[in-house]
């Protein structure tokens, strides 16, 4: 069997076995994939521009993400990331403005290849709430004579501080219910519901529900804990399959880098690495 044909049964497999849609592959970046893909009630890297751009109010700081990533060692089934986010400042003397814009791809043009261009905004209302929206452009490629689909997407969130030591996030990604064919439904409208502790300042523990309104629900839950100044271990695992993730990350000056492995039941092993810089 040739790499055309296992690419494509590993495709079907994915998409109906799994019960998962198109797009599935947004805004998780390595560091969120080895804590389980939990991520709503997190603000501490340039990705939030995707998985919740309700916390974009509380990034502060100028900073770009880069990851790439190869899922069951497929480059078939390849990903790339780009995020990038920018403080505008104060807006109405209270609300503080930032801006963000992202770009995923995930797969290859001469197989199956999804698109992912990303404006997102975010207001922080007051220290303790953020809230915020981004504007998406989706697009599926496929090989020639095929024609490309698309759709106009947006998503919608918040995250809610508690005294520093509690943060509770909340997006409902896709919430216009976007179709690249109409009457389809084949774009998820996705839920995602999370609570951030840090029990102590070297640890987070993360719990996300995460609800498809098509699918099951999945719950994913994290642990980071810092073992040295600068490095980082973690693990993670997450429900509907269960799949588990372990990972490092390693931080000096403004720069951090990440990396990802994570283990499916089925299909084997995928790796993500991430680079980040904020100034």
């Amino acid at each position: 069997m040739n790499k055309a044909w296992i690419t494509t049964v590993v495709i079907l497999f994915l998409w109906c076995s799994e019960g998962l849609a198109l797009f599935e592959n947004e805004g998780i970046s390595s560091r969120y994939l080895s804590l389980g893909g939990g991520c709503a009630a997190l603000s501490d890297e340039p990705s939030i521009v995707a998985s919740n751009p309700g916390a974009l109010g509380f990034y502060s700081k100028k900073g770009v993400e880069i990851s790439w990533s190869q899922l069951f060692n497929l480059k078939e089934l390849s990903s790339g990331d780009f995020y990038f986010v920018y403080p505008l400042g104060r807006i109405f003397s209270r609300s503080s403005l930032t801006a963000g814009l992202g770009f995923n791809i995930f797969g290859q043009s001469d197989y199956y290849q999804e698109s992912i261009l990303s404006l997102a905004f975010g207001y922080e209302i007051k220290n303790y709430l953020s809230l915020g929206t981004s504007f998406k452009y989706m697009r599926v490629s496929f090989p020639h004579p095929y024609s490309d689909l698309s759709a106009i997407g947006f998503d919608s969130g918040l995250l809610v501080k508690i005294r520093n030591r509690v943060q509770i996030g909340a997006v409902i990604k896709n919430l216009n219910r976007p179709e690249v064919i109409e009457g389809s439904d084949d774009v998820p409208r996705v839920l995602d519901l999370g609570i951030a502790v840090f029990p102590f300042d070297d640890v987070k523990i993360i719990l996300d529900f995460v609800k498809d309104f098509q699918f099951d629900h999945q719950i994913k839950l994290g642990q980071e804990i810092m073992i040295l100044k600068r490095l980082a271990l973690r693990l993670g695992i997450e429900t509907e399959p269960v799949t588990y993730g372990v990972g490092a990350g390693f931080g000096w000056e403004n720069s951090t880098i990440d990396y990802a492995f994570l283990s499916h039941p089925s299909l084997g092993v995928s790796h993500k690495v991430s680079f980040a810089f904020g100034w």
